[in-house]
């Protein structure tokens, strides 16, 4: 509601409620006034004083009853009993004289005690008192987990291990629970110096009927003593003026912020077990379909993402395959001209081998030793049988290595005589001869040597008899 539609006393009553409480959140002001139809009396009372043990409607029905409470959107936004008793402005406003002196006390002793207790921490655990400003909004970090702990190891101690299931950990982490899970939440937070509390722990928390509610209505628990500093937070987040105090709601499911619940419904003060699960079956059977329609809505996303996965995995398992066929493709085209390379490689040196072979024995021929004439002093006779079967008888210089019958032989088909010009031996190569001289009786190899003299050799010199063998052939038998 905007404030520019507020009487001039509407306004006046909204300054001295906010002055006397310290709220400082004119649209929960606005709530709490409207509620107690602008009663400043009954509205500060519901603020200082104590509260029946479960808010109401003014038609008297629990507070979670669907059809006369209205759940705030927001934890720290709760709105208190209603009542419907009115009181006259002229007594409110002596209610506004008498309070508003104390309430200007009040403070002046806060901020006393706070400045203290800033200086002197230890001064806080002592005197029961925290600084006003401790909690923010904001979570800070605690050790929640040692602190959880230590809360249930306590409860177990004073009234046994039969309770209601908490959840062992920090709050923020036990809304992110609720969350993931889509669970109903709900929030105890107790005060030691309370009377209410051991009975409410007592009778209350470890009743069979209510643990078994919890279990069946997937409802997670987190609960802490307000002496420790994060129950301290959670108790000014949500604005407890009583305790013991439970609140249940809904982790907001779409929201950045994990310290949110949506729909809360609160219980202050001391509360049978069946009483309490009257309650907390009205809230639950009010916002199932919610939790019902979230959990579908949960399902349909993930079997959504299931399917994507799948597609996803599909589609990459296809491209995978493509990818190794053309991966395979490209291994056998290379392998292929690889082949291809070798193979011309090998035909080109082949044809190089031959040119040189050619050009070697037209060379060779060229640089052959005339046959020597009968008057010479030493000469050998050599009847050689070549590959062919052919026979012929030549004479030798005696003085010359055994290479010379060999390149005669290599030579036998090259006419020198059609020569013109003079042909250079080719560069880089290297003759090799294959076939070998063998002298038949008794059979003995004649090896090409270039240092060897024929008149060294007895098979040669001064005659001999000789075949030429390949050794291609030679090899094969």
């Amino acid at each position: 509601m905007d404030n520019r539609n507020l009487t001039q006393e509407e306004i006046n009553i909204l300054q001295s409620f906010e002055l006397i409480t310290e709220i400082n959140n004119s649209k929960i002001s606005l709530e709490i006034l409207e509620n107690y139809e602008w009663n400043l009396e009954k509205a500060i009372s519901s603020i200082y004083e104590e509260n029946p043990q479960l808010q109401t409607s003014p038609s008297g029905n629990p507070m979670n009853d669907s059809t006369d409470i209205n759940y705030p959107h927001d934890l720290s936004q709760l709105s208190p009993e209603i009542l419907n008793t009115n009181t006259s402005p002229i007594i409110s406003s002596i209610f506004t004289l008498i309070v508003l002196p104390l309430s200007i006390l009040y403070k002046a002793i806060s901020k006393t005690m706070y400045f203290f207790t800033r200086m002197f921490p230890f001064l806080s655990k002592f005197m029961g008192f925290s600084p006003p400003n401790l909690v923010t909004g904001q979570f800070q970090k605690f050790n929640s987990k040692n602190t959880s702990e230590k809360f249930i190891r306590k409860f177990e101690q004073e009234h046994g291990v039969d309770h209601v299931p908490f959840f062992e950990g920090g709050y923020v982490e036990a809304l992110e629970v609720a969350k993931k899970d889509l669970m109903f939440f709900m929030v105890i937070l107790q005060s030691d110096l309370h009377d209410d509390t051991y009975s409410f722990n007592r009778i209350t928390l470890t009743n069979e009927n209510l643990i078994g509610f919890i279990a069946n209505n997937n409802i997670l628990v987190w609960a802490g003593s307000v002496h420790e500093p994060e129950a301290f937070q959670v108790s000014n987040n949500l604005n407890c003026t009583r305790f013991p105090f439970i609140a249940i709601g809904i982790s907001h499911l779409h929201s950045s912020n994990t310290s949110n619940v949506s729909s809360l419904a609160r219980i202050e003060g001391f509360i049978l077990p069946n009483d309490m699960i009257a309650t907390l079956e009205t809230y639950v059977v009010q916002h199932l379909p919610t939790i019902r329609r979230l959990r579908s809505t949960r399902e349909e996303q993930l079997i959504a993402r299931q399917i994507r996965t799948q597609q996803d995995n599909a589609y990459e398992a296809s491209l995978a395959i493509d990818r190794e066929r053309m991966l395979q493709r490209k291994e056998e085209e290379k392998h292929r001209m690889e082949i291809e390379k070798k193979r011309q490689k090998e035909l080109n040196d082949a044809r190089i081998l031959e040119a040189n072979k050619s050009q070697w024995k037209i060379w060779r021929a060229s640089k052959l030793f005339p046959e020597p004439t009968s008057d010479s002093s030493q000469i050998a006779k050599v009847s050689l049988r070549l590959q062919n079967g052919e026979r012929i008888v030549r004479k030798f210089d005696a003085n010359v290595s055994i290479e010379e019958i060999y390149a005669f032989i290599e030579c036998y088909d090259i006419n020198t005589e059609e020569l013109h010009e003079p042909i250079e031996k080719p560069l880089n190569y290297v003759h090799k001869f294959n076939f070998q001289l063998v002298s038949p009786m008794p059979r003995q190899i004649i090896r090409y040597d270039t240092k060897q003299k024929i008149l060294e050799e007895k098979n040669l010199y001064p005659s001999g008899n000789i075949i030429v063998e390949n050794l291609d052939e030679d090899k094969n038998d």
